[in-house]
């Protein structure tokens, strides 16, 4: 673990509660209260303020003013995969704290570690999610996100689905459409990391994908690329693989919060370097935040929904809509209603959110 995680876990109880207030009228009456709710935040990845700045706007938008002072999320800070608990860890710090909701940021890993710490105690708040792809089973492809599918609606009670995975033909079809490319569906490529439990059904939603244009031809599974081990010792390996295995024409990236994380600062140019990927043909980044290297043959998704821009107030990203799932609930915790906030899902067709529905 990066940084002594352990004992920064230890140290970090007394802080990262964000505590929101709202005046209510009082029935009958003229006069109006204060109510105080407490939200622990929780992410994968390293913060970013852009993000916080769309969740916290979505709510002050409705009447829940957020003190931006006093907003800082827990960050596993890229630690999650298989056998990390650094995430799971984290929930139980916000547990602790004895918050009334806990959000879960960052993709799959962390919506299934908080699934699973709440799930296992009864005392524990109830908890909403953004994430990359709802799972649809405990078992099969899904079975690494069985504790999130399986997590009774009282502790899992709002949820925001990107449905990232259903992107990848339209990423395809972006790279295919760029002139001169020679982009075809029997040489494009996949980066997936197999820390993330998306990963599963992406690969296989990957493996039977078919170009619209010509039914009888599918992927090569000779040009999915697998980032493998703890996060921030995997890329050498992965651009590794991409230099020396059978280089496809076009390759498209997985919303994998580390993937996304280190596209930030230079993946794109480590995946040109002769040195690196060696890699000279297209691809397709999910998210604006990739940097793309000079020259390069670079692009990023038009399907992909923004997790946030320099507008705090953009009704289409992610993390807004996030807030707004946390209003919900806020809501119906002040009024002591039933706590519903559904799951709402982005629909790439039309560039917009599908209205908040029940979870499969």
């Amino acid at each position: 673990m990066k940084e002594s995680r352990r004992d920064f876990i230890k140290t970090s109880t007394a802080a990262w509660v964000l505590t929101v207030t709202k005046a209510t009228a009082q029935p009958a009456s003229p006069a109006t209260a204060t109510v105080k709710k407490k939200i622990g935040f929780l992410v994968s990845t390293q913060e970013r303020m852009k993000h916080d700045n769309a969740f916290s706007q979505a709510l002050s938008d409705n009447n829940w003013p957020v003190n931006s002072r006093e907003f800082k999320p827990l960050s596993a800070n890229d630690d999650y995969g298989p056998g990390d608990n650094t995430l799971k860890a984290l929930a139980n710090v916000h547990v602790a704290k004895h918050v009334d909701l806990i959000v879960a940021a960052g993709g799959l890993p962390t919506a299934v570690a908080v699934a699973s710490v709440v799930d296992n105690n009864a005392s524990a708040p109830p908890f909403i999610f953004l994430i990359g792809r709802y799972p649809i089973s405990n078992s099969g492809v899904d079975a690494g996100a069985a504790d999130l599918y399986n997590c009774p609606r009282s502790k899992k009670v709002g949820g925001v689905d990107q449905a990232t995975v259903a992107q990848d033909q339209a990423n395809f079809q972006q790279l295919k459409a760029q002139p001169g490319s020679g982009v075809t569906i029997d040489t494009v490529g996949l980066i997936v990391n197999d820390n993330n439990p998306i990963n599963v059904p992406e690969t296989d939603a990957w493996l039977h994908m078919t170009d619209r244009a010509n039914l009888s031809a599918s992927t090569n599974s000779a040009y999915i690329y697998h980032l493998t081990g703890q996060n921030d010792q995997a890329i050498p390996g992965l651009l590794q693989q991409i230099r020396t295995k059978p280089q496809p024409n076009g390759i498209v990236v997985s919303a994998d919060p580390y993937l996304r994380e280190v596209g930030e600062v230079d993946l794109d140019a480590q995946l040109r370097d002769p040195n690196g990927g060696n890699f000279q043909g297209w691809v397709c980044y999910p998210y604006s935040d990739y940097v793309l290297a000079p020259g390069a043959h670079s692009i990023h998704s038009t399907s992909t929904p923004a997790l946030a821009t320099n507008t705090p107030a953009a009704p289409t990203t992610a993390y807004y809509r996030l807030g707004l799932q946390a209003v919900t609930i806020l809501n119906q915790l002040a009024n002591s209603q039933p706590l519903d906030a559904g799951l709402t899902t982005w629909n790439a067709s039309t560039s917009s959110w599908n209205p908040p529905a029940n979870f499969p």
